[in-house]
């Protein structure tokens, strides 16, 4: 502990001894605040009025010993989170496993070793300290989330109200909920609009319409619309690693989101995918229990894209495209619909392995010179740090007009990016 937080914390120090208090003030003085208690029952007073970092207990006391301390500090809500230290002669296996059962984080054994002692002491106040932050980001990321799922849900309801919008202001609003999706699922950046480009190329492989396509579209990049509002521990990047309790949380946002967009005209067949994308072909999905061919073509198609770019672009699990297809071929005809397969093994190397630059044909340009059909080599963030489009990813007329929105309001970090060359044509107006 440094010396600058010096005398930041207390320690609160328990036994009938005054000769031991005084050991132990004396090596702990230099670096905290030291309060004495020469009974359980003082314990207890000073522990819920000073509310100290650390208490140091000794165990064998007349009248209220320290198991009945400490376990009465675990029933007050004030005190049942300070870390407790035995400090005890007693070393029998039983006598520390009691100590354990009743709530103390460690044991002292007398006599005490000064230098123990206070490593002792700042690694269980710093333990302490660490944990009360992580309580503290935790409630802001729920509180975080919920705005969110509030924000979500605000959109939703006023591109209903907007009626049948002209395609520019739907493209516009999607991108929108896509874009408030991914800040709450931020461990899997992107992943909509990955799952969008995957299921549109399956389904024009499949044979779909160019309205069956559009609608599948829709529903890929909304699928986990319906997350907005779920408990922040059940939005997981990986569900399988969800308990049975927060899995079957989680598994009610195929329904919440069809019913989000359920008075959306225009996506009312997407919400329909959405309700279905995670059944399974042997009818052990939700929330219909559907079997093969009940289950719509597009939710079938989705389910597969959602499993894929999960699995291989998680932050911290993701694992290589090669063993996720192969995963998913040992799940055919169980989960997922064994004639869909072969048509990712062809897409999902396309979208999901950005490709390599030619160096021959990159140079470092200007932000504001970038054109439709460039390859960008490397991210382009926001001067806080958002990251606006990713190494690999090919320069659109939306990317340009996002680009341009930014600046108005976070500022792209950097003047020049590196960028191959190579141009596509592209037709959409700027």
């Amino acid at each position: 502990m440094s010396s600058e937080h010096k005398k930041e914390y207390t320690v609160l120090v328990v036994d009938d001894v005054p000769d031991n208090i005084d050991i132990l003030k004396g090596v702990l003085c230099t670096d905290f605040v030291v309060k004495v208690a020469t009974s359980g029952e003082k314990a207890l007073a000073i522990a819920e009025s000073a509310l100290p970092d650390l208490i140091l207990l000794d165990i064998m006391m007349p009248g209220m010993d320290g198991y009945e301390v400490c376990s009465r500090l675990k029933q007050i809500e004030a005190t049942r989170d300070i870390p407790v230290v035995f400090v005890t002669a007693l070393t029998e296996a039983v006598d520390e496993e009691k100590g354990f059962e009743v709530g103390c984080v460690d044991y002292l054994t007398k006599p005490v070793s000064p230098s123990v002692a206070l490593a002792r002491a700042k690694t269980h106040i710093a333990l302490r300290q660490a944990r009360q932050e992580l309580q503290e980001w935790n409630s802001n990321l729920k509180g975080r989330v919920k705005g969110l799922s509030s924000l979500v849900t605000e959109k939703v309801q006023e591109l209903a109200s907007a009626g049948t919008a002209d395609r520019r202001s739907r493209e516009e609003w999607l991108d929108l909920l896509v874009r408030l999706l991914d800040m709450q699922d931020s461990d899997l950046p992107g992943h909509a609009s990955r799952v969008a480009e995957m299921s549109v190329s399956v389904a024009k492989l499949a044979g779909c319409s160019a309205a069956e396509v559009e609608t599948i579209r829709f529903a890929a990049l909304l699928h986990d619309i319906g997350k907005a509002g779920l408990p922040v521990e059940a939005v997981a990047p990986l569900p399988d690693k969800l308990s049975d309790a927060l899995k079957k949380i989680y598994l009610t946002h195929p329904v919440r989101g069809q019913l989000l967009i359920s008075n959306i005209d225009w996506l009312q067949e997407a919400g329909v995918l959405i309700r279905h994308h995670h059944e399974q072909v042997n009818g052990s999905g939700v929330p219909d229990r559907l079997i093969g061919d009940e289950i719509p073509l597009g939710s079938r198609i989705l389910a597969i894209a959602d499993y894929i770019d999960r699995y291989t672009s998680h932050g911290t699990s993701g694992t290589m495209l090669h063993n996720v297809l192969k995963s998913l071929r040992n799940l055919a005809g169980r989960t997922f619909d064994k004639n869909l397969i072969a048509y990712f093994d062809d897409v999902a190397p396309v979208v999901l392995d950005k490709p390599e630059l030619d160096k021959e044909l990159s140079e470092i340009i200007q932000i504001d010179a970038l054109k439709p059909g460039m390859i960008l080599g490397e991210d382009i963030r926001t001067m806080s740090n958002i990251v606006l489009a990713e190494r690999g990813d090919e320069v659109s007329p939306g990317l340009l007009r996002q680009l341009r929105r930014a600046g108005d309001i976070d500022s792209v970090s950097t003047t020049k990016i590196l960028v191959q060359l190579h141009r596509r044509e592209h037709t959409e107006e700027l």
